[in-house]
């Protein structure tokens, strides 16, 4: 039955077992063709396992499908930018945050991208964007001290690390020292 297999796979991947979730997410997207829930569950489960080139090709089948899945296009930007494509990425990004304005992982992807590929203040806007829509999320604003440390936008991320110090005093202690650890780097 290819619901029972897709209910598995994603309950498998949601427990971080890929590897156990591939064969029935495979198989319940060969066995409904058409449709696009699958298809995109099959690129998440081999995305998962880093098995880009395969994973991509099941995004862009869900999009195919239904070109108005955000989601699909939010994951295959992200997987865009692993792949170092982050013209490709941008363009997936921008046009799933056309398609679910509301997403602030959307915006959060879509800053990484137009970071990586040098347009800061595009990316500090859509970072912005991405804390405006999800401003309580401490997973989102631990991510933004880190793109804004990453962007050179040292008040930014300070500003931010210590709203996270005021949430999590801990964790704020373990980004100042990833902090202090890219100085060195660079």
């Amino acid at each position: 039955n290819a619901i029972a297999d897709n209910n598995l796979a994603t309950a498998l991947l949601a427990r971080g077992a890929g590897v156990e979730a591939l064969p029935h997410i495979l198989r319940a997207a060969q066995l409904r063709p058409e449709d696009e829930e699958m298809a995109y569950n099959a690129g998440n489960v081999l995305a998962s396992l880093r098995r880009d080139d395969e994973a991509r090709a099941w995004f862009e089948r869900a999009i195919g499908l239904n070109p108005r899945f955000a989601l699909a296009r939010t994951n295959l930007g992200a997987l865009l930018i692993r792949q170092g494509r982050f013209g490709e990425a941008i363009a997936q990004l921008e046009t799933a945050a056309s398609l679910a304005p509301d997403n602030a992982v959307t915006r959060l992807n879509l800053a990484v991208a137009l970071a990586r590929a040098g347009r800061t203040g595009a990316a500090a806007a859509r970072l912005d964007e991405a804390i405006q829509l999800s401003p309580d999320s401490l997973e989102m604003r631990t991510k933004a001290v880190q793109a804004f440390w990453t962007m050179g936008l040292r008040e930014r991320a300070l500003r931010e690390l210590e709203w996270v110090r005021g949430v999590n005093g801990h964790l704020a202690d373990e980004l100042a020292k990833w902090m202090d650890s890219q100085k060195k780097v660079h």
